[in-house]
């Protein structure tokens, strides 16, 4: 999972098979230690009391289309490109690219296209 996978989740994940076996899995069969936890839990944007009425706005972005509530994934603590960016950390909503159902839950899919 991933739009692109995280590097880290890669090697970390054939690091742990190397040296310790299979690491422990979710119900979808990622590792925990990368997808344990929602976006949402992690997010820096609930650090607002307010919520947010539209991306790029500082607050809790559910309100716009944000996914963090219903995908699993460490993005916004591990970040992209040197650690500096995420959907989240860029002020956008996440769009559930960790997700099973991504691009296929209306996120770029409709029944009939």
């Amino acid at each position: 999972p991933g739009c692109p996978p995280h590097p880290d989740w890669m090697i970390g994940t054939i690091v742990h098979v190397l040296s310790d076996g299979i690491p422990a899995l979710d119900s979808d069969l990622r590792p925990m230690q990368f997808f344990g936890k929602r976006i949402h839990d992690r997010c820096p944007l609930k650090r607002y009391d307010s919520d947010a009425h539209r991306i790029g706005e500082a607050g809790c972005m559910e309100d716009v289309g944000c996914r963090g509530k219903l995908t699993h994934g460490d993005c916004p603590v591990r970040g992209w490109n040197g650690i500096r960016n995420s959907c989240i950390t860029s002020r956008g909503a996440c769009i559930g690219c960790t997700s099973p159902s991504f691009a296929k839950d209306g996120a770029f899919y409709r029944e009939g296209d």
